[in-house]
């Protein structure tokens, strides 16, 4: 089961965690665990990690679209099989940087945070 997407705790809020091994295969970061109420909890996927994601996969496909084109022209079918694979690899990171920057980030409510013992009274 995939663990809910979100910065901080989505059950408390809390920031602490412990890392945990990831429950998908493939994943940016380690999956988080809350120390204050134990929820397992995914922190999104950056940016700059899914925009990297689209253009290697960009790369691949476009590279291996007209590889499979040269290939078909020059008759050379033993090849055809690699360039496909890598063109199938392109497409899977097309997906999975499209898919984690359209995923659902879930609002962690916010917690009170305890105001200093020792705070000097205004006058």
């Amino acid at each position: 089961m995939k663990p809910p997407i979100c910065p901080r705790c989505p059950n408390c809020g809390n920031r602490q965690y412990h890392a945990v091994q990831p429950a998908e295969f493939l994943t940016f970061s380690k999956d988080r665990l809350c120390l204050a109420c134990n929820t397992r909890y995914a922190p999104p996927t950056p940016l700059w990690a899914t925009i990297v994601f689209i253009l290697i996969g960009g790369l691949l496909c476009v590279g291996c679209g007209l590889s499979v084109v040269i290939v078909l022209i020059r008759g050379m079918p033993a090849a055809l099989p690699t360039n496909l694979a890598f063109f199938a690899l392109g497409v899977f990171c097309i997906r999975l940087g499209v898919m984690s920057r359209f995923e659902t980030v879930l609002v962690a409510p916010d917690i009170d945070e305890p105001e200093p013992a020792n705070k000097p009274e205004s006058t």
